[in-house]
């Protein structure tokens, strides 16, 4: 066999690469690879065995992994990930998978703690013996797809993970007893005050507890010998609880969730008070205020005050009192579960509910073109009456008072919302049974063209009361749509065209109008007067509407 010296080839790599660089491909020669590589990875995708059956074998080191493809892969990295010699890289992409992935977890929890893992054993192809091949134009631009594609789900992976957070995860409010910052070598005493790190990993020793408040003033109550750590991606902040008790206070998140992972389940909350449980078992997971959703065996639970789930048949269920009687608030959470179950009682044993309804009147008047369609029931005497219950309610207890100051609805927003509340009652108190939103596509293809129609109990007294808003719409000059009541059809678009349709301005830019058209027992209303009218012709002619004979009618009807 001949040798090449260094120098060699050094310049047939040069020759190589220039040629490589310098050849031009056909456009219908790129879109004819693009197309072969995609099928064969869909096929390969297809074709692939499904996982082995599990098998409890020591999780083992294995450095020499090159490609990541399941979960076997990744448990086969962790003894590199708990000894620090995974590259920065590969060890964001282990701590991103097991955050979401609950076996890989289990797996992590099972090796730093010296035990067995259950690990995945997937059948490896044998490597296939190639010859020598040319460097042909579809191999190298296979090659520069697959290297895009992993540049691309890398950067997805680096965003999710360090968009949206701070470098301070949360800090230590108060400590009773021995609060340490543990690692897989050493542990560290803290102290009020102190503050940790996304990951770090926070322990409470026995007889002691702690309270933890997050970035977003979430509060974490932390019982004895109980552990936790917190990560944070561009969808909210999760807390990792490995072992023991919390009770947390959730702060209200906007476009963010905040979330509870264990070994078996996943907690999310946009903002409630609950208590979280982990042992060897499984978890218990119980509410005190607010609506919790927990995530276990591909299935979620919506769970509300009172409520109390597990994920396994071994967890005994226990009262929720009982579960939060640990807390420092224990007797203020008692008390604040206590009314809200009541009162939920109450709302269901008073609070009129609307009937089930099994047609729907205003589905032959839609007009063509109708791509939604929303058949609501008046719930302003619902809505009206949970109010008042709830207000009385709060007058005369403490604790549901508090709470509803601690939630700001006892500041500014509490005279908004009885102001509200009172203008949905007075509205509904005109309405009938039903009210129905249809929209059409816009010229842009998304939706639009909205017509409300809705029945009338008292049409006598809807006229003035319309008239009367749009008098007070006027005085307030808030920049809100012009009402225009239509008496006569046939006139309407010249209404369109009228200066009453810009007497509603923001800065001078004219806000629209609302038109609404009152006939006999219901109304019609809409942004387009063009809607009106062609509900004008489908009453004088019914079989000429052509949204009858559509699917999407045929589906609803």
């Amino acid at each position: 066999m001949k040798r090449h010296s260094n120098a060699e080839l050094d310049r047939i790599l040069d020759n190589v690469a220039a040629r490589v660089r310098e050849e031009e491909i056909e456009p219908n020669v790129l879109s004819a690879t693009a197309a072969r590589v995609w099928a064969q990875v869909s096929a390969a995708v297809e074709s692939a065995p499904p996982a082995a059956t599990e098998t409890v074998a020591p999780v083992v080191r294995a450095g020499a992994v090159e490609h990541i493809r399941n979960c076997a892969d990744f448990q086969t990295l962790i003894p590199s990930y708990l000894s620090g010699e995974l590259s920065p890289a590969r060890a964001l992409l282990f701590e991103d998978h097991t955050q979401e992935c609950i076996p890989c977890r289990k797996a992590l929890k099972v090796a730093r703690t010296g035990g067995v893992a259950t690990a995945v054993r997937a059948a490896r192809p044998k490597a296939k013996q190639f010859a020598s091949w040319q460097a042909t134009p579809a191999w190298r631009w296979s090659i520069a797809a697959a290297l895009i594609l992993c540049v691309g789900v890398t950067a997805l992976v680096l965003v999710n993970r360090f968009t949206g957070g701070t470098a301070v995860a949360a800090t230590i409010n108060t400590a009773d007893g021995a609060v340490y910052l543990v690692s897989e070598t050493d542990s560290q005493p803290l102290a009020a005050g102190a503050q940790l790190k996304k990951g770090e990993r926070l322990r409470t020793a026995k007889d002691s507890a702690a309270v933890v408040k997050l970035a977003d003033n979430s509060l974490v109550e932390m019982r004895e010998r109980s552990e936790i750590y917190v990560t944070e991606n561009s969808g909210g902040t999760t807390i990792h609880l490995e072992r023991g008790n919390v009770i947390v206070q959730a702060a209200k998140q906007r476009e963010r969730h905040l979330y509870v992972a264990t070994p078996e389940s996943l907690v999310s909350v946009t903002g409630t008070i609950f208590s979280v449980n982990s042992g060897t078992k499984g978890a218990r997971v119980s509410v005190v205020e607010g609506e919790v959703r927990v995530k276990h065996a591909n299935r979620e639970q919506v769970l509300r005050p009172g409520d109390q789930t597990t994920t396994s048949q071994s967890i005994e269920p226990v009262p929720v009192r009982q579960e939060i009687a640990w807390s420092r608030d224990a007797e203020r959470y008692a008390k604040l579960l206590t009314e809200l179950t009541a009162l939920g009682k109450e709302f269901d044993s008073r609070v009129p509910r609307p009937g089930v309804r099994y047609s729907t009147r205003f589905l032959d008047m839609a007009p063509e073109g109708t791509v939604l369609y929303a058949a609501l029931p008046n719930l302003s005497q619902t809505l009206s009456e949970s109010h008042r219950i709830m207000q009385e309610r709060i007058r005369q207890n403490p604790a549901l008072s508090q709470w509803w100051k601690e939630n700001q609805h006892g500041g500014a927003h509490g005279p908004e919302l009885d102001r509200v509340i009172g203008q949905v009652r007075e509205f509904g108190e005109y309405l009938g049974e039903e009210i129905v939103v249809s929209a059409g596509l816009n010229q842009r293809g998304e939706p639009g063209d909205f017509l409300v129609l809705g029945e009338l109990k008292n049409a006598t007294g809807f006229r003035p009361y319309v008239e009367q808003q749009r008098a007070k719409i006027a005085a307030e000059g808030k920049g809100a749509p012009a009402l225009i009541v239509v008496d006569d059809l046939a006139t309407i678009m010249a209404a369109a065209a009228t200066p009453a349709t810009a007497a509603a301005t923001v800065d001078g830019k004219a806000q629209g109008a609302l038109y609404v058209w009152i006939r006999e027992d219901f109304f019609a209303a809409s942004p387009q007067p063009e809607q009106l009218r062609q509900l004008s012709a489908t009453l004088s002619a019914p079989g000429t509407n052509r949204f009858i004979g559509t699917p999407f009618h045929a589906r609803i009807g």
